[in-house]
């Protein structure tokens, strides 16, 4: 897929992943019979089985943080970013480089990767320290 700044974007993907994709894939050719449904085609599809735009997924992914309740959680038009930002984020957590976060992403710049593993680092220190043992620790007299 050929995303901003006219760069490619792919996800390698699991075998279990790989799988589901098949078996939509094949609902997709029973479903449409014109259409062409194999790996160099579109995956996303409309009820018509046309490849679905920016604007198109933009609504599938804001109707799914509706139909989850998070539409209020996330500012109009982030949508799409949002699942990146989140996406990029998992990766950082679980452990991912900031080189293997702008690969998967498709950054232009190592910087806008290495922002995901600070936030990450920064939420993880947050949250060490509103441990109730530290909390309860800082209460403790200081001895010289």
């Amino acid at each position: 897929m050929v995303g901003k700044g006219n760069r490619d974007r792919s996800v390698p993907i699991e075998p279990a992943m790989d799988r589901i994709v098949e078996q939509y894939l094949a609902s997709c050719r029973r479903r449409f019979p014109q259409g062409r449904f194999d790996r160099g085609s579109a995956l996303l599809r409309d009820r018509r089985g046309e490849p679905i735009g920016r604007g198109g997924l933009e609504y599938l992914v804001r109707s799914c943080f509706r139909w989850a309740g998070l539409h209020d959680r996330v500012p109009s038009g982030a949508n799409l970013h949002a699942l990146r930002h989140t996406f990029a984020t998992r990766l950082a957590e679980d452990g991912a480089s900031a080189s293997e976060i702008m690969a998967l992403l498709g950054h232009a710049s190592l910087a806008t990767s290495q922002n995901y593993i600070e936030a990450t680092a920064r939420e993880r220190r947050a949250a060490v320290a509103g441990n109730r043992t530290y909390v309860s620790l800082s209460r403790l007299p200081q001895r010289e």
